[in-house]
């Protein structure tokens, strides 16, 4: 899961303030800050897993990007902030869960959960604004989300140009985010009837014989269907499918 937060200028950066928080007293996910760190991790029971930052440095004038990735077939737990990562911890399994998911404060205003420190209890409501949280049901990759940490996407050169009596001076914007958007290719297996997800950048997804479904995110995507009974389904890009 991902959002960006500001905090207010008057934030002491202490007293387990909640950015998230879903699951219940047994088991769930949370990211928050205490004691001058921000805190991204999960707990099952008596058992947790918590990777953390410190962030006394963090002013109250910009926006931060946070993100918690746990990747169950490497069983790791990884903590981003501002794109760049954190920690990176062994992850726990975690029971499916229908706790109530909450930005900004505890769950249903009163719902205690385990914290780095194993204390239990219910934490307190941030002192600052929250954006765009989100809240996937795969891993991000590292670039994946140094892309969303990448608050100024774009790069301004300054240069000269001169016919030996004049001189002119003008500027050049590059939007730096295309930097990382590169075409890969993510292909089915045959005979097997694959499902195959794309990224935030722009690649190509390729099936075989099988009845394979194709899901596009973002970025420019290529679906190229097989020879089977298949679903191609566009993302926030502009998509090219070929069945």
């Amino acid at each position: 899961m991902s959002l960006f937060f500001k905090l207010d200028a008057s934030n002491s950066k202490d007293g387990k303030q909640v950015l998230y928080e879903e699951g219940g007293s047994s088991h769930g996910f949370a990211i928050y800050l205490d004691g001058g760190k921000i805190y991204a991790g999960a707990w099952e029971n008596s058992n947790t897993a918590y990777v953390s930052q410190d962030i006394t440095y963090l002013d109250s004038d910009n926006w931060h990007h946070i993100a918690l990735v746990m990747n169950d077939a490497a069983n790791t737990l990884r903590g981003f902030l501002d794109g760049g990562i954190f920690g990176n911890t062994a992850g726990i399994q975690v029971p499916g869960h229908s706790g109530t998911v909450a930005f900004g404060s505890p769950s249903e205003g009163s719902q205690a959960f385990d914290f780095h420190d194993l204390a239990d209890g219910v934490g307190t409501q941030f002192h600052g604004q929250i954006d765009e949280g989100r809240v996937y049901n795969r891993a991000l990759t590292e670039a994946e989300v140094q892309v969303m940490g990448q608050l100024d996407q774009t790069d301004t050169f300054t240069y000269e140009v001169s016919d030996g009596t004049h001189t002119s001076t003008s500027t050049l914007e590059l939007n730096t985010l295309h930097t990382l958007d590169t075409i890969n290719e993510l292909s089915g297996s045959n005979g097997v009837n694959d499902t195959l997800n794309g990224t935030l950048f722009s690649e190509r997804l390729r099936g075989f014989d099988g009845d394979d479904t194709l899901n596009a995110a973002g970025g420019d995507d290529r679906l190229v269907g097989g020879a089977g009974n298949d679903i191609l389904t566009g993302g926030s890009g502009e998509d090219v499918f070929k069945l």
